[in-house]
């Protein structure tokens, strides 16, 4: 079993793929390990997680990259958080504000929802924002088990149309 977790910077890849590999055994594959962080070249990326994974029987390939690729895995989870939640999340991390801005725009607007259904046709869509890592990978892993797709809608319209009013977005 390969899958990808995938989402905007702040929606709980890293702690899920890090409790979903504490549970199965299965090694992580991080897609900022395989790229360099001043430029990313998708086709670097790609060809790179294509060799590390060629001999594997399973593994968790975890990054916001991993929607811009096409690799082959069983699935395609996209994590989403509710934008507000996702700024508060962001904020500690010490990125500037013009940075958090950005990713909460990138939830607000599908991107790594969309990106991964480009490439991959049907995807998981699970809400993290009131849910703990460790209750997010048991409920992937209960999909898995059960071979049932996950898809938890999600509307972040309200909160775009907020911004847009409060002038946050020109």
């Amino acid at each position: 079993m390969k899958i990808i977790i995938t989402g905007v910077p702040g929606t709980g890849k890293t702690s899920v793929a890090n409790v979903l590999a504490e549970k199965t055994g299965w090694p992580i594959i991080r897609a900022n390990d395989l790229v360099h962080r001043e430029y990313v070249d998708t086709r670097k990326l790609r060809m790179k997680a294509l060799w590390t994974i060629k001999n594997m029987d399973n593994a968790i390939l975890e990054g916001h990259l991993f929607c811009e690729v096409k690799l082959p895995v069983d699935h395609v989870i996209v994590l989403r958080t509710r934008p507000d939640v996702l700024e508060e999340r962001l904020k500690p991390r010490g990125y500037p504000e013009k940075k958090i801005r950005e990713n909460v725009m990138a939830e607000m607007l599908d991107y790594c929802l969309s990106r991964a259904e480009k490439k991959y046709g049907e995807v998981w869509q699970v809400d993290t924002t009131k849910r703990s890592p460790e209750e997010t990978a048991e409920l992937i892993l209960s999909a898995i088990k059960a071979e049932k797709r996950i898809w938890e809608p999600v509307d972040w319209s309200k909160i775009l149309e907020e911004w847009l009013r409060k002038g946050y977005i020109q």
